[in-house]
């Protein structure tokens, strides 16, 4: 199966599932994709580019896996975005869902921002007629939004307008500057209370709550963490004794100009597979495939973390120039990366990230085997 059909036939089953309707869909693999500020396309795009341009008119939805999204134009319906940067300053006539690096909105979103970012701007130009509901690690909001703005940051900074205010809003560190106001109520979670200046309006109810600390999780998590340090440094010395050539060959995939693509595929296949197995298990006659993908699943997000880990292993060595030798340098990626998964929440998140790579460099390994054989 060659490269194109392989990305396409996933991205058509996660269509699929994403929209209840769709036409004249537009699927595009290369380098860049731009829509020019004269061209109309009438119905869905989806693209796995390293830049995504749109300065004319997108009649549908546009799913981009890309470096860099920049829409200038118009996209009606929806945006999925997964990329390093995602800038807006169009128009959304739909919601925006993103998992990015940094996603600034200069231009307007007519429903709703649903994101997962570093980074989250609204700039003064921006307009959100709808709600916000970030996990975001700094969010600054100049321009406006509609409705509700909430979720969960790091820092948080304020100068323009929340029209409903806040009700679900955890932040470490909250910032209200003079020229902010707060159309409903700010009520939020933090481990001190907003630093509030001089001229900042608040119109409706203003309630702090102090960040409960975190619950210890007892003696049975730390059994659970150790067992699973254990048990996946068990993996890699039986892995790298008998298999030590797929370390190399997945590492080699994992260390890849353009990881935006490879997540994108990887991404698909971390959705997909649980879902076919389960499509599998409904029917008589699949039953015994649904079972294979579900061992092969689980199987291979156990072995995620060995494979990450080695090769995260050999990048510090090469990064630090470090004298040692490469098993040791391998056996310290794993660990630090198993311990890292340990931490609540962000464990969680690193973990599905090492697991989407991981798909994707296996699919990418797969794929070069094949053209090997074929010649």
């Amino acid at each position: 199966m060659s490269k194109r059909i392989f990305f396409l036939s996933f991205l058509l089953v996660f269509c699929f599932i994403l929209a209840s309707s769709a036409y004249a869909i537009n699927f595009h693999n290369g380098e860049l994709y731009q829509v020019k500020s004269n061209e109309v396309h009438h119905g869905d795009v989806i693209t796995n580019a390293s830049k995504v341009v749109i300065d004319g008119t997108i009649d549908g939805d546009l799913y981009a896996f890309a470096e860099t999204i920049d829409i200038k134009g118009t996209v009606t319906g929806d945006v999925i975005s997964f990329a390093y940067l995602t800038n807006v300053s169009g128009t959304v006539g739909g919601n925006i869902r993103s998992y990015s690096q940094a996603l600034t909105v200069s231009g307007t979103v007519q429903k709703n921002i649903s994101a997962g970012a570093d980074e989250l701007r609204v700039n003064q130009s921006g307009n959100v007629n709808g709600s916000i509901l970030g996990f975001v690690n700094e969010m600054n909001i100049e321009g406006r939004v509609g409705k509700e703005t909430n979720g969960f940051y790091t820092q948080a900074t304020i100068s323009g307008l929340l029209g409903e205010g806040t009700s679900l809003f955890q932040v470490e560190s909250l910032h209200l500057k003079p020229t902010a106001t707060i159309q409903g109520d700010l009520i939020y979670t933090s481990f001190e209370p907003a630093q509030i200046d001089a001229g900042a309006n608040i119109k409706g109810q203003h309630k702090h709550t102090n960040i409960e600390p975190r619950p210890s999780y007892g003696s049975f998590m730390l059994m659970m963490s150790v067992s699973s340090c254990l048990s996946t440094l068990i993996f890699w010395l039986l892995i790298r004794y008998f298999f030590a050539g797929s370390l190399y060959n997945v590492s080699q995939h994992l260390h890849t100009r353009y990881p935006f693509k490879q997540f994108g595929v990887g991404l698909l296949i971390f959705i997909m597979a649980p879902l076919l197995s389960i499509v599998m298990l409904l029917t008589v006659v699949g039953i015994p495939v649904g079972f294979i993908i579900a061992i092969a699943y689980t199987l291979l997000l156990i072995l995620g973390k060995v494979y990450v880990g080695t090769w995260l292993g050999q990048r510090l060595i090469s990064f630090f120039q470090w004298k040692i030798s490469p098993l040791f340098a391998e056996f310290i990626g794993v660990f630090l990366l198993v311990l890292i998964i340990q931490i609540p929440l962000l464990g969680f998140l690193l973990g599905m990230l090492v697991n989407i790579y991981f798909f994707g460099a296996i699919t990418s390994c797969v794929r070069a085997s094949n053209k090997r054989t074929a010649l």
